[in-house]
């Protein structure tokens, strides 16, 4: 992986078009993620993992409530502190490493996500969220970048992938408002004792991903 870019002339190279890589190494790529055990973000845990290790991070995380649950986020994070000792601001990301979309609609169906994101031909890991029931859809989209980049291309990378998927799935809304936040972590995992539980997490793996 390559490091931030610096220039206009390399920001520019960041292109959705070009294969990052090929689809028989695709399942062995990886991607640091960043882990908060709370909200309060006081500490993280960066780990470099393959999108099937992922998936089953998602699929085996549980917890009695949904405040329980850990977080993610596919950015990297320095040592800035906020005045209640939270590691989890904008100000305190120095990379992503992918962008997260968040749906909250409770409209699109999951499957139809599923194969909405396979069109697109990217890496990515779908899963429901955890207060998601099969007729109230929640889910979320994880798309990763081939390389880091900077911070301040996720916004528009964000709105490229959600303008795709309100063409491709008809919807006028996709994308909750802080889906754009740069710095939003995400819960992973199950509620136990849920009813209707529907926890599910689909991996999409084609040649290009998101740049």
């Amino acid at each position: 992986m390559h490091g931030p870019y610096n220039t206009d002339t390399e920001r520019s190279q960041a292109q959705i078009s070009e294969p990052a890589f090929n689809e028989h190494d695709a399942a062995s790529a990886k991607v640091n993620v960043t882990f908060f055990k709370t909200f309060a973000a006081k500490t993280n845990t960066t780990d470099n993992l393959t999108l099937m290790e992922l998936r089953e991070r998602v699929l085996n995380a549980a917890a009695r409530e949904k405040g329980k649950l850990p977080w993610l986020k596919l950015a990297i994070f320095g040592k800035k502190r906020t005045d209640q000792n939270s590691l989890r601001h904008d100000a305190n990301v120095t990379q992503i490493t992918g962008i997260e979309l968040d749906y909250d609609d409770e409209k699109i169906a999951f499957d139809h996500a599923v194969n909405a994101v396979k069109a697109m031909c990217i890496s990515a890991l779908i899963y429901t969220s955890p207060s998601h029931a099969p007729d109230a859809p929640r889910w979320r989209i994880l798309a990763l970048t081939s390389q880091p980049l900077p911070p301040e291309m996720r916004a528009k990378l964000v709105a490229r992938l959600d303008g795709f998927l309100k063409a491709k799935l008809g919807a006028e809304k996709i994308a909750a408002n802080e889906s754009f936040t740069l710095s939003q972590a995400y819960y992973y995992g199950w509620v136990m004792n849920k009813q209707g539980l529907d926890h599910r997490a689909e991996v999409s793996r084609f040649r290009a991903e998101v740049k």
